[in-house]
């Protein structure tokens, strides 16, 4: 430990212990013991308040001891290293543990990390391997959501590609567009982008109600195409696909593919990691 660090420890806990002389000082400011103590009597009220049995489920990987929410909120409760570092000078020495809830956790946490049966690489890899946990509970909703919403996706675009009621309006929408460029440096364009087609659904004629010319297109195009039922075939899956953010299926399976990963990791740490259907 570098000197400056350990000074400044040195520092802080002696003036705590100036202010709660004859009491055991605070791991850390009363706000934030607080709201560990209203959280934790939550999570550990299935444990009957045994914080290293929470610790234990929290660590096991098993689907059914912690749940992927109880694991998130878990989380923000662990220690930061100053506080962990704090902890292991005020209490772990102790002959009984903190009567205080935050306190006492801050002191099982410390304990579980220094187990080096665990082999957890201290608070810092305590508070890792929590949030992979946390991240494998989530995977199996994760990975449905990433297959259904690419699988949402890959329809309609299957079925944009495989409509002749589309085909027929886009060469309809093309055909419109150079007789309306005609005699300009646009009026011979041998495709359009599909902006362009918000420029044409604005573009009305004068007569016919104010038809736009997106519009005629499409209903000339269902004469041709198909009608109304091909046009219904179509709506579904394109409907299904608007409802899908494509960058948070990026940002999901990433997530995933970052979990796989420090699953892996733990497996390499503790042995073969098994979670519901991963095998690791």
């Amino acid at each position: 430990m570098k000197r400056a660090t350990k000074d400044k420890e040195e520092s802080v806990l002696a003036v705590l212990r100036q202010k709660y002389a004859g009491r055991r000082p605070p791991a850390c400011e009363p706000k934030r013991a607080g709201n560990i103590a209203i959280t934790l009597a939550t999570l550990a009220k299935p444990f009957d308040g045994d914080l290293g049995a929470l610790l234990d489920a929290a660590l096991s990987f098993d689907g059914d001891a912690l749940s992927g929410e109880a694991l998130d909120q878990l989380g923000p409760l662990l220690p930061t290293d100053d506080e962990a570092a704090l902890a292991r000078k005020l209490y772990g020495a102790a002959a009984t543990p903190p009567a205080k809830p935050a306190e006492a956790f801050f002191a099982a946490v410390v304990a579980a990390a220094d187990d080096a049966s665990r082999n957890l690489g201290g608070v810092a890899g305590l508070r890792q391997l929590v949030a992979c946990a946390a991240d494998a509970r989530h995977a199996p909703d994760a990975a449905a959501g990433v297959d259904a919403g690419s699988g949402a996706l890959v329809a309609a675009a299957d079925g944009a590609v495989g409509s002749e009621a589309l085909a027929e309006a886009l060469q309809r929408l093309l055909a419109v567009g150079n007789a309306l460029n005609e005699g300009t440096s646009k009026g011979d364009a041998r495709g359009f982008t599909l902006a362009s087609l918000e420029r044409l659904a604005t573009t009305k004629s004068s007569v016919e109600g104010g038809v736009s010319v997106l519009d005629f297109a499409a209903r000339s195009a269902l004469q041709q195409g198909g009608g109304d039922e091909a046009l219904s075939a179509l709506g579904a899956p394109l409907a299904a696909a608007r409802r899908v953010h494509p960058g948070d299926l990026r940002r999901a399976a990433a997530r995933l593919a970052r979990t796989a990963g420090a699953l892996r990791g733990a497996g390499t740490r503790g042995g073969p990691v098994s979670y519901t259907h991963l095998t690791l």
